[in-house]
């Protein structure tokens, strides 16, 4: 899909929206996979390691790490026709919009799989199995659903089946259930329980019902190898134990499903053991999507000084592919200092953008603008900043390096302090330089 660049600070305050996604095929898209470290050799690692594994296996299952807002939902959705070329159907789910993000289980990401890719196979007009479809949705009935489950939550569907009579789709049927426990149905746990109790038979239908899916589908389309579904959105879940519970701690029952699956996890989740010390390395293959890198390691005294300038250079592509930079800025260079001040980070470049083409109305992004512009998003950013946090910073920003404890977790979280993929290094987001108590700490260190 082509869009016309932005000739106006107006118009182009729309086209840098900062949260929104963009789509395959989308012309303002700006590759940054070689920046991340995922190229070497040319080519992109998920995409290599995914064709070899459709070629050879019926499953691959993979998490992408990363801080919000360094693109790992872009990068995908980007590559979704890249997933089509070597014979995969991609299954977009969001866990926030499908999910309690609350209390979220092992056998909701997997009950979803089916409600998923029926819905997608409603949308292709591609029919399962009839005996298959039944099969599944008996076992459910009569291995975890009571008559009190099926009346109390309006599971007609399942009665239907029980009594012997067609079923449209089986994903209303799922729906029905995840939609209960969304809304904390008082039948969740009992449900759970009793999936619990038998939890390779589940994995057994969900592959069953899987096979079914991807023999429908080839029949359509014979490039078809196999299903990828993407779950989306993970690592916004505040209280990442529940994530190391649903996936980590059972990554032994998400690696028997027959299918491709990625996962998008917080960064600390990468780093850090889960509860009972197992390590997300050790149970999925990881892609680590970190910040462009801007600036050299060991550029530590002169935050501002010499740049990686070819990186510089392409990461202000991701603005000059929405908008006309001569029309719209007084001085072109204005951009490099919106990109250095973003820290590498994508959804801070683009908000670093709108904002300052706000407070330029009608008129061209002048340098005041955009001091006014870095100045209004340092606030927001620095919001979430206690008083003891900024000797952490300080620290930090001097050594390039973290401890690996709660307090710089929560200000990775907040993408106070970014990380690079080179030699795996750290330090502090440009936005809080300039804070007067940051350069305080970073004195006080120095003069101990």
């Amino acid at each position: 899909m082509r869009y016309r660049k932005a000739t106006t600070a107006a118009e182009a305050v729309f086209e840098c929206n900062p949260f929104a996604l963009e789509r395959a095929g989308d012309s303002r898209y700006v590759d940054l996979s070689d920046s991340f470290g995922l190229c070497p050799g040319g080519r992109n690692m998920l995409i290599t390691d995914l064709e070899s594994s459709v070629s050879r296996q019926s499953s691959f299952h993979a998490v992408l790490a990363g801080t919000g807002g360094s693109g790992k939902s872009t990068l995908i959705f980007q590559h979704f026709d890249k997933f089509k070329e070597v014979g995969l159907f991609p299954v977009y789910v969001d866990v926030i919009e499908s999910l309690d993000t609350t209390d979220i289980t092992y056998s909701d990401l997997m009950l979803t799989l089916v409600e998923r890719i029926d819905l997608a196979l409603c949308g292709q007009k591609v029919a399962i199995d009839e005996n298959v479809r039944n099969e599944v949705i008996k076992w459910f009935s009569e291995e975890l659903l009571t008559e009190e489950h099926v009346r109390e939550l309006d599971l007609q569907i399942a009665a239907s089946v029980k009594a012997g009579a067609s079923v449209p789709f089986v994903g209303k049927f799922f729906a029905k259930i995840l939609a209960a426990f969304k809304g904390g149905s008082k039948y969740r746990e009992e449900i759970r329980q009793r999936i619990d109790r038998k939890p390779y038979e589940l994995v057994d239908k969900v592959n069953m019902y899987l096979k079914a899916a991807k023999s429908a589908l080839g029949k359509k389309d014979s490039s078809i190898r196999g299903i990828l579904f993407f779950y989306d959105n993970l690592e916004k879940i505040r209280d990442t134990r529940q994530i190391d519970i649903a996936l980590i701690k059972q990554a032994t029952l998400h690696k028997k499903i027959e299918c491709f699956t990625l996962f998008t996890i917080p960064f600390q989740l990468l780093i850090t053991p889960g509860e009972d010390g197992g390590l997300v390395r050790n149970q999925f293959e990881v892609y680590l999507v970190p910040m462009v890198k801007l600036r050299y390691r060991g550029n530590y005294h002169e935050p501002r000084g010499e740049g990686v300038d070819a990186s510089v250079k392409y990461f202000g592509k991701i603005i000059e592919e929405r908008l006309e930079v001569n029309h719209i800025f007084d001085d072109s260079t204005l951009l490099d200092e919106i990109v250095l001040s973003s820290g590498g980070c994508p959804r801070d470049l683009l908000h670093i953008t709108q904002t300052a083409c706000r407070y330029a109305g009608v008129g061209k992004v002048s340098k005041d603008n955009l001091i006014s512009a870095i100045t209004r998003v340092r606030g927001i950013h620095l919001d979430p900043i206690r008083e003891k946090d900024f000797e952490i910073l300080a620290r930090v920003h001097l050594k390039k390096q973290i401890r690996n404890i709660e307090e710089e977790h929560r200000l990775i979280n907040h993408r106070l302090i970014v990380h690079y993929n080179d030699e795996r290094w750290y330090d502090v987001h440009p936005l809080v330089w300039d804070d007067e108590r940051f350069n305080d700490a970073i004195t006080s260190i120095n003069n101990k």
